[in-house]
């Protein structure tokens, strides 16, 4: 039976009748019972007027028998009392347990939830004592940390982006990691240990998922920066089933990423943040057709934020491969801004370069190549008069293996329809 919901969206059960009923039932059947006792004893009594009249002789068998009828009739009515009174007790007994195991369930979510939050609360605390304590080219707290990153990215050289590896970001960040082993060893196992008490705490998806975001709003990009890269490390790779669970790098920009950053370095601040900013908007397009399958195998476009740089994408119907038509407007307006004279310095060849980086990023290397390899993602690149087409198709041979943008994917592959909460 399906349920309604009330003004505010409050379920409410639809009660069957024979529930709502059922003790009036048992009450209507006692009464009729006794009722027909009663007529029994008047039909008995009138098919017999000399059992109780005083001119006859008094007939002791006559009282046998309705001594009989009387035990049969008022034991049978007494019986099915007993069992009426059995079965209502019963009843209210299991009312009474049911209420019972429910408040008993409530206060161990209760207590699960309060034991999981002073852990937390303990752990985070010893965080930030952690993180006040770490310096690096005088540089103290958070800013040491982005101190830390922004030295890692320096390593990164000005070459084509499109032949970077992973194994060039880890090595560069290796060598910070060195000298600050001390303090960063403990900062890494402290912030792995808060979100294992989190991920095996028997309490609610939706507790913990709140959890998680209000944990994950404690780190700079900076800090997601080395928790990203520190992950891809053989001492933090336990590090990346957490950081997949929760979402932890959801907020990591472009610009924060060693591969992409020879491309940003060119750019000032602002501009790089505009960037992000586009880049971020266009994979939660991509999401919003890999998960829930709109516009698939049409041509889309994509409104930028930057005027002479146009996208437009199509995702395949079995979502195995993606094209990507972009396009520079070198012929610049007098009025155009700074940003878009700065986009229009780079070559055809450097905008291909720096979309392929970025989609081996948000395909395969942002989830830590879990679920496709790097070398499983083809490119073709063509010439058309409208800009350059990247075509990138999954190479796989095992049925119904799709692009994976998002572990959101992975519920219900097949059918795309997610119920489930995320992060």
């Amino acid at each position: 039976m399906a349920d309604t919901r009330d003004a505010q969206g409050v379920v409410i059960r639809k009660v069957p009748w024979y529930d709502k009923h059922r003790w009036g039932l048992y009450e209507g059947l006692l009464s009729f019972a006794i009722g027909l006792f009663i007529f029994a004893i008047v039909i008995f009594l009138w098919a017999d007027k000399s059992l109780f009249d005083f001119n006859y002789p008094i007939k002791f068998e006559k009282f046998g028998t309705f001594g009989d009828f009387i035990g049969g009739v008022v034991g049978t009515v007494f019986a099915f009392l007993n069992v009426h009174l059995l079965i209502k007790t019963i009843r209210l007994q299991n009312n009474a347990n049911s209420q019972s195991e429910k408040s008993y369930a409530y206060v161990q979510k209760t207590e699960n939830v309060r034991t999981m939050d002073t852990q937390i609360n303990s752990l985070l605390s010893l965080y930030n004592s952690i993180v006040a304590t770490i310096s690096f080219h005088d540089k103290y707290g958070k800013e040491g940390l982005e101190t830390v990153a922004n030295y890692i990215l320096s390593y990164a050289p000005n070459a084509d982006i499109s032949n970077f590896s992973d194994k060039q970001a880890i090595k560069a960040f290796e060598v910070v990691y060195a000298s600050l082993r001390d303090k960063l060893a403990v900062y890494f196992r402290v912030i792995y240990r808060m979100f294992c008490v989190l991920h095996l705490a028997e309490i609610d998806n939706i507790v913990r998922y709140n959890y998680a975001k209000m944990l994950r709003s404690q780190f700079t990009e900076s800090e997601l920066f080395l928790l990203r890269y520190n992950a891809l490390t053989y001492n933090g790779k336990n590090m990346q089933e957490q950081i997949l669970a929760f979402n932890l790098l959801k907020h990591l920009p472009a610009s924060k990423l060693f591969d992409l950053y020879p491309f940003f370095s060119h750019l000032n601040n602002d501009f790089s943040n505009h960037l992000d900013i586009m880049l971020y908007d266009f994979r939660k397009e991509l999401e919003k057709t890999f998960i829930y399958g709109r516009h698939l195998d049409e041509m889309v476009s994509f409104q930028t934020n930057i005027t002479n740089l146009s996208l437009a994408y199509k995702v395949f119907p079995d979502r195995r491969a993606i094209d990507i038509v972009f396009l520079v407007n070198r012929n610049l307006q007098p009025d155009s801004g700074n940003l878009e004279r700065a986009i229009a310095r780079y070559s055809d060849i450097d905008i291909r370069s720096f979309f392929k980086a970025y989609l081996l990023e948000i395909f395969s290397k942002s989830m830590f190549q879990v679920y496709t390899k790097v070398e499983e993602l083809k490119f073709r690149n063509f010439r058309r008069d409208n800009g350059w087409v990247l075509n990138m198709s999954l190479d796989c041979q095992e049925q119904g293996r799709i692009l994976m943008l998002t572990r959101k994917q992975l519920n219900t592959p097949r059918t795309f329809n997610y119920t489930t909460n995320t992060v």
